[in-house]
């Protein structure tokens, strides 16, 4: 009987032992951080009530909203001879070394907008709430001297967000808003996203509105993998828009 207990004592501890095995390790997430992204966009606007004012005069009321943002933008990153390899479309970058990252944004979003302002006769201060639908498409890639890999990352998702409107005068105004992006394709995908901008609007005829300013990004890419890197990808910089309101 004790030959059997030691037996089975043994058993069992191989048993938690082998549960207890950590898997592969995770490969380096690929950060990729560009402070000078020019970041062109459109935006096609369908106003609900326009209460007397021309539509590019922002006021009160609800429209569906139609986005595009694009850009372009790139960054380095160290692989030090300690780390993790980093890996993209079945490549694997060992350190030490130092690769390119490279990226294209185009951003496809569809949002229904509301818009409140103040009682005062001016109506100078509004705030807004959106929520929608984006489809966006990140193209990835990771170069050396002698080596490189892409892939294509985006899949459809929920966007909620709000902001502050400053009207100075008839037709120019001050627009801030922040909206966050949460993709519904599950992991190995493009999993998060948040934007932050601000707008001097101009209008230019009684539909057209130009807007000069700045948009700060942050994308995350969850890959949930052993054999894929993770991304972060940071990027801001000065973006001019034309919008059409009806």
């Amino acid at each position: 009987m004790s030959a059997a207990r030691h037996a089975l004592a043994a058993l069992c501890l191989s048993g938690v032992a082998a549960c207890q095995t950590p898997g592969p390790p995770s490969p380096t997430t690929i950060v990729a951080s560009d402070q000078s992204v020019f970041v062109p966009a459109l935006r096609f606007a369908s106003e609900a009530n326009h209460s007397g004012r021309d539509p590019s005069d922002p006021g009160q009321g609800g429209a569906f909203e139609l986005n595009y943002f694009h850009a372009r933008g790139g960054d380095t990153q160290r692989v030090s001879a300690s780390d993790q390899p980093i890996k993209l479309g079945g490549t694997s970058f060992q350190g030490p070394r130092e690769v390119q990252h490279d990226f294209t944004l185009n951003w496809y979003e569809l949002n229904a907008r509301g818009r409140l302002f103040s009682a005062s006769p001016d109506r100078v201060v509004g705030a807004e709430f959106v929520i929608g639908g984006a489809f966006p498409r990140l193209g990835f890639r990771v170069s050396t001297p002698n080596q490189q890999a892409t892939e294509n990352f985006g899949q459809f998702g929920v966007v909620t967000g709000g902001g502050l409107l400053l009207r100075l005068r008839p037709g120019t105004s001050v627009q801030g808003r922040f909206t966050y992006y949460r993709g519904l394709g599950g992991n190995d995908d493009l999993a998060n996203a948040s934007r932050g901008e601000v707008y001097l609007a101009q209008s230019l005829t009684r539909n057209i509105v130009a807007r000069a300013g700045y948009t700060d990004w942050s994308i995350h890419v969850a890959r949930g993998s052993a054999n894929a890197s993770d991304l972060n990808v940071k990027m801001r910089g000065p973006s001019l828009a034309l919008e059409a309101v009806f």
